[in-house]
């Protein structure tokens, strides 16, 4: 097991398990965070754009609070996303959280006969 390592980890807090992402360069231009990273929708009412601006069109409307997303990008108060089935867009980070949330296809459910 990897008993070695769990002092180390017990004296780091969370932002400086980010550091060795941050070391290789992979990190937002406007904060600094690792890129790629996960975040959650904290609105039920969100719009993905075609650019980072509201000069621009929407493609998608989002209406699923904690619905999780990838960061892939940074534009000033704007964030590129992807989320679970692919589509990517711009989004406001207003209404980007950064607590991770997950979920459940209904392909990986078996249901018995």
């Amino acid at each position: 097991m990897l008993s070695w390592l769990a002092p180390a980890i017990c004296e780091v807090d969370r932002k400086s398990l980010a550091t060795p992402v941050a070391r290789l360069g992979n990190v937002g231009r406007v904060t600094g965070l690792a890129i790629p990273r996960f975040v959650s929708l904290k609105s039920n009412a969100a719009r993905l754009r075609i650019g980072p601006s509201t000069d621009y069109p929407i493609i998608w409307h989002y209406v699923t609070l904690g619905l999780p997303l990838e960061v892939v990008e940074e534009s000033g108060n704007w964030r590129m996303v992807r989320d679970a089935d692919g589509a990517i867009g711009w989004m406001s980070a207003a209404l980007l959280s950064g607590q991770r949330m997950a979920t459940v296809g209904t392909g990986w459910i078996r249901t018995q006969h």
